[in-house]
């Protein structure tokens, strides 16, 4: 599968051009989705970070608590650090997974992360 890496910062519109290709029938995979899909609830990463960083972690409904996080990884380089190197391995995998199930002549891999991560090198 060729794959075409859209990428750029918040608020650059890498989502609004993802939405055009989907209108047009490619199969857009977003980085974003994958890093909130391998964190839901009953999922081995977010087991794992619940070992690492305990219940407080989550939301009453079971959840990650998101804002704990960021606060908890941006005060503490040492847990951002483990936090990714948990994660991004995960991430590339389910996108992986999806580049493979992609139909049609190209897929679209929406990141913002194509160059700061492995993800360029995914196909």
């Amino acid at each position: 599968m060729f794959t075409v890496g859209l990428t750029g910062g918040i608020g650059s519109g890498k989502t609004s051009v993802g939405k055009q290709f989907c209108e047009l029938g490619i199969t857009v995979i977003n980085a974003d989705i994958a890093a909130r899909k391998v964190v839901e609830k009953n999922s081995p990463a977010l087991d794992q970070i619940i070992q690492h960083f305990g219940n407080e972690c989550l939301q009453l409904d079971g959840s990650l608590d998101r804002a704990f996080l960021r606060k908890k990884i941006f005060s503490h380089s040492e847990e951002k650090l483990w936090l990714e190197s948990l994660l991004h391995p995960i991430i590339k995998d389910w996108i992986q997974q999806a580049l493979n199930h992609a139909t049609g002549p190209y897929a679209i891999l929406e990141t913002p992360l194509l160059l700061e991560t492995d993800q360029h090198l995914l196909t």
